[in-house]
């Protein structure tokens, strides 16, 4: 979703009421962000998002697994083979 289409379908209103905790809503404004610089996708590893804002890796884990049980992003996993390696 583009942003305008976010602003004008209220998005920041149902942000509101969505009860988000600190790491929610620390993911969903740097997305935000990423957005409004004109990325339609963000692509990275857990452990890359978690040193981007700061946070440990398990609660960026909750926190994406939350976001998209309530449907406020996607989460797709790249390659599964690697079964060592970190989820993207």
């Amino acid at each position: 979703m583009n942003f305008q289409k976010f602003v004008h379908s209220s998005g920041f209103k149902v942000l509101s009421l969505a009860r988000l905790n600190q790491y929610e809503y620390s993911i969903v404004f740097y997305l935000l962000n990423c957005s409004v610089s004109g990325l339609d996708q963000f692509i990275t590893t857990e452990s890359e998002l978690a040193s981007l804002l700061g946070h440990n890796d398990d609660d960026v884990l909750k926190a994406l697994a939350n976001l998209a049980a309530k449907r406020i992003v996607r989460v797709f996993y790249g390659d599964t083979a690697h079964k060592n390696e970190k989820k993207p």
